[in-house]
């Protein structure tokens, strides 16, 4: 089965306002979560009709209206914190022609910062490249920005596989529960594990995993990633499931059927939430089409610049994806 049409994600956003969730149904909050939305869907709609030229406004600001509608769900979100202000963000623009290493910070206060503890997401406390923000989505990894030297860090798709594998110590039977798909090529043959367990550290989810009956292991083969085990003595201890070893080392995304270990960035505990690095991305390349509309002209030659395909998938594939994260987003809040 393909991904759900938009019009479809949308009649699943629209079916959820006749009995908002969470904390949405107080009558204040209701209001705000109920006309949010549908300025949201509007402006997405509105997106549809337009080019590359002003979809980023277009679609930030879409993004943003049905952040408000995530903060007045939120049960985590307690006296006035569900009431969103401002942006919460900013992006350096003084070079635009090097979109990946365009600096984007969260302000420490305003939307961004408000709804990253909403989602259990970490933030950007400090300069984070676009480029790194943007690898790190699972639609815009395989269409990166030209980034020349610049480490990334992409969602790590989880690919569930059960069976049993033996080797010679005995002490060190495992099972084989799945792997982590998206490694760079280099981590699996070339990197030391010095420099293996370093990459790895980005990932809040991966950290520790070594302990607790758990063991990560570079598998190349066909399917070259990172593989799950847990000893068989763990396993028949009761301690760990496979269910709840994938629950502890990834993150559902876009429903339970899907799961990513995500990247953390500027040494947070915690990963940034795909919501949230669809808003830097989108914010940026508004602000962008905003304040430096010549510039984004340029940014937009396919003739002229490595980077205008990628941008053009992102705001594509922004159409699409991101009402589905709207989505879920609301249904977890």
């Amino acid at each position: 089965m393909g991904a759900p049409s938009t019009d479809s994600v949308w009649r699943k956003v629209r079916g959820l306002r006749h009995r908002p969730p969470g904390a949405a149904s107080t009558t204040e909050r209701r209001a705000v979560f109920g006309a949010a939305l549908e300025q949201a869907e509007q402006l997405f709609s509105a997106a549809k009709g337009v080019g590359y030229a002003s979809r980023p406004l277009l679609l930030f600001y879409a993004l943003s209206q049905a952040g408000r509608a995530v903060a007045a769900a939120s049960r985590r979100a307690t006296n006035d914190a569900w009431q969103l202000e401002s942006h919460g963000i900013k992006a350096d623009l003084a070079n635009i022609r090097n979109l990946a290493s365009i600096s984007v910070q969260d302000k420490g206060r305003g939307s961004f910062t408000q709804l990253a503890p909403l989602v259990g997401s970490g933030s950007l406390a400090g300069g984070v490249p676009l480029g790194k923000i943007w690898a790190s989505i699972p639609e815009l990894s395989s269409v990166p920005l030209t980034s020349a030297g610049m480490p990334s860090f992409p969602a790590l798709s989880y690919v569930h596989h059960q069976t049993a594998s033996d080797v010679p110590d005995q002490e060190m039977r495992y099972i084989i529960y799945g792997w982590l798909v998206g490694l760079p090529a280099r981590l699996l043959r070339k990197e030391s594990e010095e420099k293996f367990a370093t990459f790895l550290s980005n990932y809040p989810t991966l950290a520790g995993a070594q302990e607790a009956g758990t063991v990560l292991n570079r598998t190349v083969r066909r399917s070259d990633g990172l593989s799950f085990q847990l000893s068989r003595k763990w396993v028949a201890q009761g301690k760990e499931s496979a269910e709840e070893l994938q629950n502890r080392l990834t993150v559902a995304y876009l429903g339970d059927d899907v799961r990513y270990a995500f990247p953390a960035f500027d040494g947070g505990k915690l990963p940034l939430h795909p919501f949230l690095a669809w808003w830097a991305v989108l914010y940026t390349l508004s602000m962008i089409a905003r304040y430096e509309p010549s510039e984004w002209v340029k940014v937009l030659d396919i003739d002229a610049n490595p980077d205008a395909a990628a941008v053009e998938h992102a705001l594509d594939r922004a159409l699409d994806v991101v009402p589905e994260l709207i989505y879920y987003v609301i249904r977890a809040a």
